[in-house]
């Protein structure tokens, strides 16, 4: 079970055992998935034109150009069992850059994963070219610290048998103080 990505000027194809799947790169939609055959032809359509549509609410910035030039479709990772694949549509205006980004998942299964991105950038105007900005924050996460515990541990614990059932107690010190009680029954 193999998965398969072919590219032409027009589109993006993927194949595995389930589906044929074909990405448009004038405008980076999920233009058409077809379930597979046996013998590796088209099937039945499962999926025709995966259209998104944004509405935008409020004071806007004047959009200066929605040319298809400002479409970039590229396959990002390709492997014998994952396919990555995004789309990028920016929409310059005077003060800020809308953009549109879609992500297209494939594995060897039955699932497509996709995910849509909006943002905006600060656009600052020179006198030599329009450059976007972009702020990245850091991870606070990647500062976490782990310590172990150096104190003193203890662990004692009790168990009676009385025919088929049995009663059972622990008790452990260490950071934290717990006991643990439980009743049971064996059959041999």
């Amino acid at each position: 079970m193999t998965l398969t990505c072919s590219e032409s000027k027009k589109e993006i194809t993927v194949k595995n055992n389930h589906f044929i799947a074909i990405i448009d790169k004038m405008n980076g939609e999920l233009v058409s998935v077809f379930y597979r055959k046996k013998d590796g032809s088209k099937g039945d359509l499962a999926l025709a034109k995966d259209q998104l549509s944004i509405k935008l609410t409020g004071k806007m910035d004047t959009i200066v150009s929605t040319n298809q030039n400002a479409v970039q479709v590229e396959i990002e990772e390709k492997y014998d069992f994952y396919v990555k694949i995004s789309s990028l549509i920016k929409f310059p205006g005077l003060k800020t850059e809308l953009n549109l980004k879609r992500t297209y998942e494939f594995t060897r299964n039955k699932n497509i994963y996709e995910q849509v991105a909006f943002y905006s950038s600060t656009v600052k105007n020179t006198r030599s070219a329009r450059k976007t900005t972009y702020t990245i924050e850091e991870d606070p996460i990647t500062e976490l610290q782990m310590e172990g515990y150096k104190g003193l541990r203890f662990n004692a614990g009790i168990r009676i048998n009385l025919g088929v059932f049995t009663i059972h107690y622990d008790f452990t010190k260490a950071m934290y103080v717990s006991h643990t009680a439980g009743l049971g029954f064996t059959f041999r």
